[in-house]
C-alpha cells in the first residue's frame, strides 16, 4: 500500500511541474523565435519562469501563511 502523504506530494509536484510547463504552449512559434533571437530576453524570461516567480512564492507562503495547509493550497495556486 503506498502511503498517502507520499501519494500527495508526488501529486502535487507534478501538478506544480505541469502547471509551469504549460505556460510555454501559450505562446505561438513567432514569439519564441523573437526570443530566440535576442538572448538576454530569453535567458531572463527562464529564470523569472522558473527561478523568480517560484522562489517569491515559496518565500510568500513560509512568512505570510502561518497554517501548513493553507500554505500548501497558496503554493498550488
Amino acid at each position: 500500500m503506498i502511503p498517502v502523504k507520499w501519494l500527495v506530494l508526488s501529486m502535487a509536484f507534478a501538478f506544480m511541474t505541469f502547471s509551469m510547463l504549460s505556460i510555454g504552449l501559450q505562446t505561438t512559434t513567432g514569439d519564441l523565435r523573437a526570443l530566440v533571437g535576442t538572448g538576454r530576453h530569453l535567458v531572463r524570461m527562464l529564470l523569472a519562469n522558473f527561478i523568480l516567480v517560484p522562489a517569491l512564492g515559496v518565500l510568500m507562503a513560509w512568512t505570510l501563511i502561518a497554517d501548513p495547509g493553507v500554505a500548501t493550497a497558496f503554493l498550488l495556486l
